[in-house]
């Protein structure tokens, strides 16, 4: 659980130079909210707000760079497990040859993490069989 209101993330070769995202954890309602500054000119660049669950997504996903976040880190973010029970259940969903079905809402919260994540420049690249990582959005 985060126990600082604010949390602030500098994101070098994903952000642009003076960007940075700060994240207020304290909850407005169920929302949370996410905020990209241009700390040169002290300026508000881009904001979206959070679901709890995207919230932890997020932290994980930036906590893991510059490497990967695993489906275990993930699942442990999310449903506030311990990590060795969560790589449990991914061995266990991977014997059984369900690992699809046991991740599908895994997935759709990152697809909303994702999108949200794009208003800052930013997406989630999934590599297959290993996780998720935070990238730089391709320039359309």
């Amino acid at each position: 659980m985060c126990t600082q209101q604010f949390r602030s993330f500098l994101l070098p070769g994903l952000l642009p130079e003076h960007h940075k995202l700060v994240l207020n954890t304290h909850h407005h309602g169920q929302a949370f909210i996410l905020t990209m500054i241009d700390s040169q000119v002290c300026d508000l660049v881009a904001q979206q707000v959070l679901s709890e669950l995207e919230m932890y997504i997020t932290i994980a996903l930036v906590e893991a760079l510059p490497s990967y976040c695993s489906y275990e880190m993930l699942l442990s973010a999310v449903t506030d497990k311990p990590l060795q029970e969560s790589r449990k259940l991914v061995h266990e969903a991977l014997e059984a040859r369900v690992l699809d079905a046991a991740l599908n809402p895994l997935r759709n919260l990152v697809k909303r993490c994702r999108h949200k994540l794009q208003v800052f420049g930013l997406d989630v690249r999934s590599l297959q069989g290993l996780g998720y990582q935070l990238v730089r959005a391709r320039q359309m």
